[in-house]
């Protein structure tokens, strides 16, 4: 019998990847009450696999409180806590950088379409909590950063059309490639540095180390680093190592009545074979959602009233509405990335709000503060409207690693400042039966 045409096989591959993803889930509820400690784990393993999970904290009290959110097996605050937690003194010096370097390959994907016009992918802490996507200097840099923080001597190199790592110990500098996630061993046992791979090519053809992307092939990854080595000319340091990069916390505060919700869900298994896989080279294959929602009560006066946000985590959309109309006057709302240059984005009033983009440049661009002014309109009326009470919705993305796409499958809130008793936790998922 003569063999099915190809589409037929594709046809069929694709519908049973249809059906396996329309099996049943049930909702489970993991949490659904007030913070009792000032740092708590919540776990979100199981039997079967989350398919869907959502967290929502509300701050119920009445002052502001101060917290941060941190997978359980590492400490997300900032870039010196991610190296604390990953190396301490009675490591040697290799064993610091591979665990540097193994921590940057599995924590961040390789995207050709990450955000690049902003120093914040090559900040560790940044990448990992919210980014998690870049290119090759996002992760050379990153892991010179952790290094420097670390204590390590370390120095970003720049090949041909690649950037990679290198640390020096032992009298000589060794070579740490965490965008391919690869590095090369000689004869001797040593991980090699790219004058040595340079000066002896036959490094290349020794046993390596296998990529943690079951996607990405070894032998291309092999032929694409030996490439861009030996047609390198003059090495060039690259920037924005621990004296340049910005200073970043993922702190966030919460005052009364606001809340912040965080929802992750993977992707279909079509677009993880078709899109995932094959253009974004092996991630990510969880799409993330967040909102922060903040009040902002004042008196308008007729020159303007200015608010400022900041946040930890990417925001890729701005939504203002009003909450009591009656009492205030339809209201210009302008936008600023650096409260010098401003952009008209529309009135707000009983009948409308004003959404937008906050990214000039849109997907490449990464904003994590911003400036609106409020205006009420030239012929508006005055009289007994002073009261302003809007709501601002702040969408944004965040690691999908933050919460259960980890090794422990669980993730920590910690308390900094104010009443964590009255602040509410409701985690729930999705679970295939």
């Amino acid at each position: 019998m003569n063999a099915l045409p190809r589409f037929t096989y594709t046809a069929f591959f694709f519908t049973l990847m249809i059906i396996s993803s329309c099996k049943p889930t049930r909702k489970e509820i993991l949490y659904n009450q007030n913070l009792i400690d000032s740092v708590t784990q919540f776990e979100t393993g199981g039997v079967n696999p989350i398919e869907k999970t959502a967290c929502v904290i509300a701050n119920t009290g009445a002052g502001s409180f101060s917290f941060y959110i941190t997978p359980a097996e590492v400490d997300m605050l900032n870039s010196n806590s991610i190296a604390a937690s990953l190396v301490n003194s009675s490591m040697t010096d290799e064993q610091k950088c591979l665990a540097l370097w193994k921590f940057v390959c599995k924590w961040r994907y390789h995207s050709p379409n990450a955000p690049t016009y902003s120093a914040w992918p090559h900040t560790p802490a940044a990448l990992f909590n919210s980014l998690q996507c870049g290119i090759c200097d996002d992760a050379a840099a990153s892991l010179g950063n952790l290094g420097a923080q670390a204590g390590l001597n370390t120095r970003v190199v720049a090949l041909k059309e690649h950037v990679v790592t290198e640390f020096y110990y032992n009298k000589a500098w060794h070579m740490f490639d965490a965008d391919r996630e690869i590095y090369y061993r000689d004869n001797k046992g040593a991980i090699a540095g790219v004058e040595q791979l340079k000066a002896n090519t036959a490094i290349f053809d020794l046993p390596q180390v296998n990529s943690f992307h079951s996607a990405l092939v070894y032998n291309t990854i092999n032929n694409r680093n030996k490439k861009a080595i030996l047609q390198s000319g003059k090495l060039h340091n690259a920037h924005y190592l621990r004296d340049k990069h910005p200073t970043y916390s993922s702190a966030l505060t919460l005052n009364k009545g606001e809340s912040i919700r965080f929802s992750v869900e993977p992707v279909s298994p079509i677009m993880k074979k078709l899109f995932v896989d094959v253009l974004e080279n092996g991630g990510p294959y969880y799409r993330t959602a967040g909102t922060l929602t903040r009040h902002f009560e004042t008196n308008l006066s007729p020159g303007g009233i200015t608010y400022s946000e900041s946040m930890p985590y990417a925001i890729n959309r701005v939504m203002v509405g009003c909450e009591r109309v009656k009492s205030s006057p339809p209201t210009k709302v302008f936008y600023s990335p650096d409260s010098v240059h401003w952009y008209f984005k529309g009135i707000v009033s009983e009948n409308s709000r004003v959404t937008f983009d906050p990214r000039i440049m849109r997907d490449h661009e990464i904003v994590l503060n911003y400036y609106l002014k409020f205006v009420p309109e030239r012929n508006s009326d005055m009289e007994g409207k002073t009261d302003m009470n809007l709501e601002i919705k702040n969408d944004f993305v965040f690691s999908d690693k933050l919460f259960f796409n980890n090794n422990l499958h669980s993730f920590k809130v910690k308390s900094l400042t104010g009443n964590y008793r009255a602040i509410k936790i409701e985690l729930d998922c999705e679970r295939k039966q």
